[in-house]
Formats: structure tokens, sequence, C-alpha cells
């Protein structure tokens, strides 16, 4: 009985001898917890907008005051409008756990969080999110989440009548706005210079740019979803396609994430093609992509308008080139082993070569995609265009990509978090994936020798977009159209078409080869599958088909006569 006597009187003891929870009004711990996420949860913000000032300088400290202040407020606002006492815990929690994620991205691997990217993270498919968690990912965001927790749980908010919560609500919001566009006035001059030189530097704010990004790619998406389709072009083919006896197969493979100046048969340094040396290709060297990230680069690479007159609801409220051929006539496939096609083989023949449960879990090499492919088209007697999309190099996990086999140039990579990784190691694995590409090219290439009997074959290689391999401290891709480096933007395109058909679209391979070193971009693949297949709709521009400037004078007349 004593003993129980002394615990409780200990036990009150300590608990007396505790500093007591503090009581805080609701708008003024949404102030306190604002501040705090935006003056240590925001590095690369601060590192960037304050470059090149010096940091001695009271114009320095009484910028970066102003900065602080404005930003402050734009995360205060809405949280003291949502916020009530039952909520507004769970609410700075998400913004701090926001904020440490997206600082956490930015800095392992130099991106910026805006629509785009936040677009692409929204179709990336689970197996490839997956190979972003990582242990340094936890241990980089926990403790800020940890903290943050303990810190809600252990103050308290002070309750207030409702007319009494709401005079003070209007005063702190009125204060808040007033502070705000005083201290805006004071940065407006510099920050509205830096923003017109820095476009990305509005989305390295967080969490307030993530979450504004994030709701503004949610509502793109249910817009584009809920948009009209346009009536389709009219189209037709040409006599020349109506009068072969032999159908034509032409594949077209979507590299993913494959940078032009990696590919021995392009200039690199290492033999990254061995087998496709051996191939009489075309390769053009100079090839400019649509786009550095997949969900904007495949609607814009097989779309009329490119990147030339890059519009969106355009591009996306229109067919693509795989839609025009099929209403002409011609039989299209696409054949996928990554995240989808974006919208551009929407009612054609799809086939998701990766959905098996050991694909799901672990993701299947691109070897798939060949799986049946010499069997299906001998049976058919119409035209035929079928897209084969690779995993190819999507990163941040290269070593997935190929098998043992082809782990050539070492030590490589073995990491889903690159920062793991030294930047020979990251390069090492990058070019071990592209060996791996080179590889199953080729086998679509011997396939594709052994169906000319039946048909008349060509094949398209090009990647959708670049990579940034560590050059001025960016990984990945993803970056703003305006601000990508030229790794990211430059791909590689490679051809393959045999005497056969050369022969039956009437080309001439020398004057193709020599027109090969001419700068490119994804804007011609439109009109050269047009021009291909001998199709045509009111858009075909013979100027950006790649193969009209080489074809023999009688065929060349002939098309245009018609």
């Amino acid at each position: 009985m004593q003993l129980s006597v002394n615990l409780s009187a200990a036990y009150t003891s300590w608990r007396a001898s505790l500093p007591r929870r503090p009581v805080l009004g609701l708008e003024l711990l949404a102030l306190l917890a604002c501040m705090t996420i935006v003056l240590i949860g925001n590095g690369r913000f601060w590192r960037d907008v304050l470059s090149g000032h010096d940091a001695l300088s009271p114009s320095t400290w009484l910028f970066a005051l102003c900065t602080g202040i404005v930003i402050t407020v734009i995360h205060l606002l809405p949280l003291a409008v949502l916020s009530t006492r039952t909520i507004i815990r769970p609410l700075i929690l998400l913004l701090a756990l926001s904020a440490a994620m997206g600082g956490y991205f930015m800095d392992r691997y130099g991106i910026v969080l805006d629509p785009g990217m936040m677009r692409n993270v929204l179709n990336t498919n689970p197996k490839e999110a997956f190979e972003l968690m990582n242990v340094d990912l936890l241990l980089q965001t926990a403790p800020t989440v940890l903290l943050t927790a303990m810190a809600l749980a252990w103050i308290r908010i002070e309750s207030l009548s409702w007319r009494r919560a709401l005079r003070r609500r209007l005063v702190w919001l009125i204060g808040s706005i007033l502070v705000a566009l005083a201290a805006a006035v004071v940065i407006f001059k510099d920050v509205g210079a830096q923003l017109r030189i820095q476009h990305q530097l509005r989305y390295t704010v967080m969490p307030v740019s993530a979450l504004w990004s994030l709701a503004r790619a949610q509502w793109q998406g249910a817009v584009n979803q809920a948009r009209h389709h346009a009536p389709h072009d009219a189209v037709w083919r040409l006599p020349a396609a109506i009068n072969q006896k032999r159908p034509l197969l032409l594949v077209m493979v979507v590299g993913e994430t494959v940078r032009a100046d990696h590919m021995s048969l392009l200039g690199y340094g290492r033999e990254t093609n061995p087998e496709l040396r051996n191939e009489p290709l075309i390769a053009y060297p100079r090839t400019r992509a649509c786009g550095t990230a997949t969900e904007v680069s495949l609607p814009c690479m097989f779309s009329a308008w490119g990147r030339r007159h890059y519009d969106e609801d355009q591009i996306l409220s229109h067919d693509s080139i795989l839609q025009t051929l099929g209403h002409a006539g011609i039989d299209v496939t696409w054949r996928d082993n990554q995240s989808g096609c974006k919208g551009v083989c929407d009612g054609l023949n799809y086939q998701q070569m990766n959905d098996t449960s050991d694909c799901r879990t672990r993701g299947c090499l691109d070897e798939v995609l060949l799986d049946g492919l010499a069997e299906s088209p001998t049976t058919r007697q119409r035209d035929e265009v079928i897209v084969l999309h690779q995993m190819g190099n999507h990163g941040p996990a290269y070593y997935r990509r190929y098998p043992p086999a082809f782990a050539r140039f070492q030590p490589a990579c073995q990491h889903d978090q690159i920062s793991n990784c030294t930047r020979e190691e990251i390069i090492n694995a990058y070019d071990n994936a592209l060996l791996y590409t080179d590889h199953i090219v080729a086998r679509l290439i011997k396939r594709l020798r052994s169906m000319e009997r039946e048909r008349d074959v060509a094949m398209i290689y090009v990647a959708d977009h670049g990579e940034s391999l560590g050059e001025f401290g960016l990984y990945l891709h993803g970056m703003p159209y305006a601000t990508a480096p030229e790794s990211q933007l430059h791909v590689p395109m490679l051809w393959w078409i045999p005497p056969q058909s050369a022969q039956r679209l009437g080309l001439d391979m020398g004057c193709l080869a020599r027109r090969a070193q001419l700068a490119v971009s994804h804007d011609n693949l439109y009109h050269t599958m047009l021009g291909m297949t001998d199709t045509r709709t009111q858009r075909y521009d013979a100027r950006l088909d790649l193969l009209a400037a080489c074809r023999m004078p009688t065929i060349a007349g002939s098309a245009s006569a018609s």
C-alpha cells in the first residue's frame, strides 16, 4: 500500500515538474507551422533565390525577410481559412510531409515539381514508383514528421466561441494579406526579374508548389477526359498503296529515356551498339524530342502539332498519327512494357505485355515485346503498323532494365537510390541498359528479315526523351522544356529499310543517308509515317516528311499528282 502511495506521489511530482503545455490560438499555431516549414523545409528554394546575393549585405537580409513573409502568408491563407481545431493538426502534418518529400526529390534528382512532372508521377505505374521509395527517403522524412507530430501533440489549442473565433480569424487574414502586400512591394522588382529568368523557381517552394502542381495535373486530367474529341480528319490512301501486291509492316520502337550522346552509332566513345553496328541503318544524330517526360512526349510526338505548334488542348483532342492510320484502314497495334500509351492508341489494338504477376512485381525485360511477333503479322493481308513501347532506360533503377549477361560496364550501380552510387557507376548501369536495347532492336530486325518473303518490312527506333546523369547536379528527366538541358532533349532516331522495301517506297537510300545529317525532331514523325504508308490528310506537310525529298522522281510525281 505504501509503495503504491509513493509511486503515485512520485508520478504527481514528475508531472508537476514538467513545463506546462503551451496553449496557442489556432491562427498562431498555423503561422508558426508555416514559418517553420518555409524556413527549414525549402533549402532548394533559398539556395536558388539567394544565389548571387551578398550574404553580408543588409539589402540581402531585407530581401530574404520579405520573401519569407510573402511565402509564409501564401501557405498561411488556405490553412487559416480551412482549419478547425479538429483538422489543423493533420493538415500541418500533411504540409510537413509534403515539404520533406518534395525537398528530398528535388535535392536528390535536381527536378522541379511542376504540373508536367506531377502528371508524370500520377501516370507512373506502381512498380516504377516503388523504385523511388527507399531507406534514404525514410531517413530524410521520418525525423521531420515525427518531430512535427510530437510538437503538435504537446501543444494545446485555445477554445473560443464561434463569434470570437470568426472575428479573430478575419483580423488575422486581413492583417496577413496587408503585411504580405507590403513585403511584396519591396521585393517585386527583384523577384519579378528573377522569375522571368528562372521560370522553374516558382516550382521549388515546398509544399505549396507541389500541392498546386498536383491539383493542376488532376484538373487537367479531368478536363482532358471530359473534353469532346474532335472528329477525325479526312484521310485517304494514295493509289501507290492501293495497288501494292504485298502488305507493308512498319514496326516502331519507342525507346524510353535514351540520350543520343550515349549511342556509339552516333559517336559515343563506348561501344553501346555492337549488334546494330552491323546493320544497314539510317541514323539521325541531331534529333530533338517533343518533351522531357513520357506523359508529354508521347502525345506530342504522335501528333500533327508537335513542338513547333505545341498546344496541349489540340494535341489531346485530336487523333494521333496511329489513330489516323487506323481510320485509313491500316491495322495498328500497340505493345506496351511500360505505363501505357497516354491516349495515342485509344480505340486501337492494345496489348499490355507486362501484365503478369511476375512483371507487376519485378518488371519484365523488353524481350517480352518480341513474344509472338514473328507469327501474327505474316497472316495479315492489310498494311500494318506495330508500336513497341519499351521500359528501356527508365531510371533510377537502370540495373533492373537488363539481364546479367549485359552487365559489361563495371562497376555498375545496383541501387534503386542512385545517390548511393558514384556518377561512374550510374553511367555504367545506364550504358548496360543501352547494350540490352541494342540487342532487342537487333533481334527485332532479324525477325523482320524472316518475314520479307510475305511482306515489305521497315523499322523505326526513336526515344521519347533523354536523361540527365549528373550534369549540373541533375538526374533523371522531366525538367520544364524551356530550361531542360540538352541531355534530356537530344534523342536517337534510327531507320532500317531493307532494299525490297526501299524499292516499294521508291527511295534513294543514298539520298536518305546524306539528309540524315540534317537537324530533325519528333515533329517529323507524323508526316513521315503518312509518307511511308502512302496515307494523306489535310495536315500532311511534305517538307516535314523525311522520305519525301529522297523519293524517285516518278514516285514523287505520281504522289503529288494524286
